[in-house]
């Protein structure tokens, strides 16, 4: 999990540095296996479950929920893009690159 956090932390770095506090999601899929698999793990918070089962495409994710979000991408368990008004976009690659574009 601290690999997780590593990337919250700087996600959330360029969003304050930026003066955004949401991102919309765009390009939305599920890996629906998640709701078997979240059921027996420890690292899926109640959070966590609940922000997978209400995201949907177009929605405003607030800076306290984007950590979740990321945690939800990094593990394969949901893709999109986050992007605000046009001028920032941030998605993370099957290579667990994360892309920031302007």
């Amino acid at each position: 999990m601290s690999i997780e956090d590593a990337y919250v932390r700087v996600l959330l770095t360029i969003m304050r540095e930026q003066g955004v506090h949401t991102l919309a999601v765009k390009g939305l899929e599920k890996n629906f296996y998640f709701l078997a698999k979240s059921n027996n793990f420890q690292l899926y918070t109640n959070k966590i479950h609940d922000l997978y089962t209400k995201v949907l495409e177009n929605d405003l994710i607030d800076i306290e929920e984007i950590g979740n979000l990321v945690r939800l991408i990094l593990r394969d368990n949901l893709w999109c893009k986050l992007e605000y008004n046009n001028k920032l976009c941030i998605h993370f690659g099957h290579d667990y690159y994360m892309y920031v574009g302007y």
